[in-house]
């Protein structure tokens, strides 16, 4: 695990850390079976079989290989978490449009997050039994006219994260690419990771110090304004719900 971090020239002001310091993990496990019956002279059966591995104290649920690469590295990269438990995935969420007139921009994010305060940001959407999944949204003037200005992805990316996690945190730049929108401005699409711990009070609720946070990120910048847009889930639960707020990032459009 690499640690990539620039002289101080920040990017962004945000203060992600500071609420997800504050914020607990829960998420109960379930498991679900079925079985079907054909009338015949035989029985069908279908079932979904989850098998949990316990290993470096954690939890994880076995599922056909895959290509050893960056997705496992990431999981271990920070070190073996004490995690509680892991839900398996969602069903299909549907969506909700924000939309902001004004200053003009609009995402969909998934139906049931709750509009939250946060310090750091514009708006703020959070799930209410997972409150370290969010959706946040920040505008800032700039007197940059390009992200062209601060350099290439994996710049801004680096810059980024160096504003967002804390002082001293494990991180990683998982990736950074480029895109132009309609209008023709540069997206930079920024996806990180970092670990950090809770607070005392909120370790000892729990039952762990620490917790890994999985993110990405839209930059980019437009008639003087520099727009943000980040989703964010704990590592273990990233497989299964990174796809619902991804839907943040692809739906995000300038209005003007």
């Amino acid at each position: 695990f690499r640690s990539l971090r620039s002289a101080p020239c920040p990017l962004l002001a945000a203060n992600t850390c500071e609420q997800a310091r504050n914020m607990a993990f829960s998420a109960p496990v379930t498991a679900e079976r079925r079985a079907g019956h054909r009338s015949s002279s035989f029985i069908c059966a279908l079932g979904l079989v989850c098998v949990v591995v316990f290993r470096q104290g954690c939890v994880s649920f076995v599922t056909p290989p895959r290509q050893a690469g960056s997705q496992v590295e990431r999981r271990q990269l920070l070190g073996g978490l004490a995690l509680s438990s892991v839900l398996p995935s969602s069903p299909a969420l549907a969506y909700e449009t924000y939309k902001d007139n004004n200053i003009g921009f609009e995402f969909q994010y998934p139906l049931g997050l709750q509009k939250s305060q946060s310090k750091g940001y514009d708006v703020f959407l959070r799930d209410i039994l997972e409150p370290l999944e969010f959706v946040g949204a920040k505008v800032t003037p700039t007197k940059r006219q390009s992200l062209d200005e601060v350099g290439t992805p994996m710049e801004v990316g680096v810059k980024l994260l160096k504003d967002l996690a804390p002082e001293g945190a494990p991180q990683e730049v998982i990736s950074a690419e480029s895109k132009v929108n309609n209008q023709g401005n540069r997206q930079d699409i920024i996806e990180f990771a970092y670990q950090w711990k809770f607070d005392e009070a909120m370790a000892r609720q729990i039952g762990r110090k620490k917790f890994q946070l999985h993110c990405k990120a839209l930059v980019t910048i437009a008639r003087g304004k520099q727009f943000l847009i980040l989703i964010a889930s704990e590592e273990p639960r990233w497989e299964f719900r990174g796809d619902d707020y991804r839907s943040v990032i692809d739906t995000f459009k300038l209005l003007y």
